[in-house]
């Protein structure tokens, strides 16, 4: 999945993913957070951002709130 964060869009599937700290630095602080899942609401979409064991992003889940 993707999102979109200070007008960069920030994409899972990479190798290596980005790194907390780089999506932290573009998409600002999550409005959620448990262990490696971040929770991120932007307009009316809902993503849920998944790191691995090392702190890179592996996953973005995203879903349209209604």
């Amino acid at each position: 999945g993707q999102m979109r964060c200070k007008g960069r869009i920030i994409k899972d599937g990479k190798k290596p993913g980005a790194t907390m700290a780089e999506v932290l630095h573009r998409c600002g602080q999550p409005y959620d957070e448990y262990r490696s899942q971040w929770l991120y609401v932007k307009g009316d979409a809902v993503h849920r951002v998944y790191f691995n064991e090392r702190g890179e992003l592996r996953r973005i889940q995203s879903e349209i709130l209604r």
